[in-house]
């Protein structure tokens, strides 16, 4: 058993050296406009325009896709994106940025899944929804933040059937905690998306006083309202009074 932890320990060792802060700080900050994009004519703009032809467009292309399911969904956006990233994560692309594209490609086959109408295969869909984000934080959830964010965005948009709540809640709770844990803090953005994601958590367990405080705090690291702010907004004047 000792001789199993220090394997373990060594592993780990080893792969936290091969991962580069600086390199996924510059991933994100190449794909946080789009990724924190929320304005359809924005998102249908750059899909017209881009060409899409080198790695960086490709990920913008399939990134966009994917928010657009989410802004205008059953228009077929869900299986351009799938067929966008699918090929992109069986590529070398490098650990920094895989951990970005995988979990966008695991929440693009849970919408396509919404898309389907026949039962057997959206069940079929969402459980490989699943395994790619749990493979996603597998690989890559003690160094990016992403795969946990968006497979709790995720746990929480499925039915409550699905038995993903507590999965959620753990993966918020570790994020909550991550300037704690790691060198970096979470982006504004992506903290903002974080507490409106906790808010709601509240929100279902029926604590509305602690889903308001976290929907403020998410407005505080969103003021302009661009990402996560405008939702908790709208839920504080839903909500509030």
């Amino acid at each position: 058993m000792k001789l199993f932890f220090c394997v373990l320990s060594w592993f780990l060792a080893a792969s936290l050296s091969a991962w580069d802060l600086n390199t996924a700080q510059t991933w994100e900050a190449t794909l946080a406009p789009v990724m924190q994009n929320e304005n359809i004519s924005q998102l249908e703009h750059l899909i017209v325009t881009d060409p899409a032809t080198t790695l960086t467009q490709r990920a913008i292309l399939g990134i966009a896709e994917h928010n657009l399911e989410r802004k205008v969904p059953h228009q077929g956006w869900a299986t351009k994106a799938v067929n966008t990233l699918t090929p992109l994560t069986q590529e070398n692309l490098g650990d920094e940025l895989e951990a970005i594209l995988l979990p966008y490609l695991g929440s693009s086959l849970g919408l396509q899944a919404q898309d389907d109408f026949f039962p057997l295969t959206k069940l079929l869909e969402v459980n490989h929804a699943f395994s790619v984000l749990d493979q996603a934080v597998q690989r890559y959830g003690q160094f990016s933040y992403y795969p946990q964010l968006i497979r709790a965005s995720v746990d929480m948009d499925v039915p409550s059937f699905f038995n993903k709540a507590g999965q959620a809640k753990e993966d918020l709770e570790t994020l909550l905690a991550w300037r704690n844990t790691h060198p970096e803090a979470l982006p504004s953005g992506a903290l903002a998306q974080v507490h409106l994601l906790w808010g709601l958590h509240e929100k279902n367990d029926g604590h509305r006083e602690p889903a308001l405080a976290a929907w403020k705090l998410a407005l505080q690291e969103d003021p302009q309202q661009v990402g996560a702010g405008k939702k908790a907004a709208e839920y504080l004047t839903r909500y509030q009074n």
